[in-house]
């Protein structure tokens, strides 16, 4: 039986969103930019959620992802 901590989970996560817009490296950068600015206390929770549903809209799949990283980054 193999288990993940929330560190791997995390690191999946931005993997899997830096994939999908290999493409488009503004867009990853962009999503950086919010992270950090959450993390230094500028955007609130639900300005970070809303902000990242508009940014990912074209992928419900890396939304869905997000609650349970951002969860996880407090760790």
């Amino acid at each position: 039986m193999t288990f993940r901590n929330s560190r791997d989970d995390s690191t999946f996560y931005l993997l899997k969103v830096k994939e999908r817009y290999k493409d488009n490296v503004e867009t990853f950068e962009k999503f950086l930019h919010l992270l950090v600015n959450f993390r230094e206390g500028r955007i609130c929770f639900s300005e970070v959620v809303k902000l990242v549903k508009e940014l990912f809209k074209e992928f419900p799949e890396l939304i869905l992802g997000f609650m349970d990283f951002i969860s996880n980054s407090d760790n």
